[in-house]
């Protein structure tokens, strides 16, 4: 039983779990995730604020469209992320309902490009001869 103002996932206000999902139907369990939670889930990105950062600068796409960090994430979506020297483009295979132990973190998605850049010389640094 849950403890006083403890809520089940899904549930709206005062409504138990299965009167909120069947006046939100969007709320069921295992149908949608934010991009920012799944991109921390995952562990494509360590840390859900690092998660959000990459959506608010553009550097996250959901089916080749910006991302906002509250973009609704659906199995079978193709998420695409630039950061740093790397750009990887993943299917989505799985929506966990909660955390995902590190070993099973990889069955969440499926890569499909990989791309890694050399890291770029900052011209304003000194030569060093």
């Amino acid at each position: 039983m849950l403890g006083k103002g403890k809520r089940h996932p899904g549930q709206v206000g005062n409504r138990s779990p299965e009167q909120s999902l069947f006046l939100y139907p969007r709320l069921a369990v295992d149908t949608i995730m934010r991009i920012d939670k799944w991109l921390k889930v995952s562990r494509l990105i360590k840390r859900r604020t690092v998660a959000q950062m990459a959506c608010e600068q553009g550097r996250v796409y959901v089916n080749e469209r910006a991302a906002k960090p509250s973009a609704e994430l659906k199995e079978g979506d193709k998420v695409h992320l630039e950061l740093g020297a790397r750009a990887i483009t993943v299917e989505v295979k799985a929506l966990p309902t909660g955390a995902v132990p590190a070993q099973s973190a990889a069955d969440l998605y499926q890569i499909i490009e990989e791309i890694r850049r050399p890291p770029e010389v900052l011209e304003w640094l000194p030569d060093e001869t």
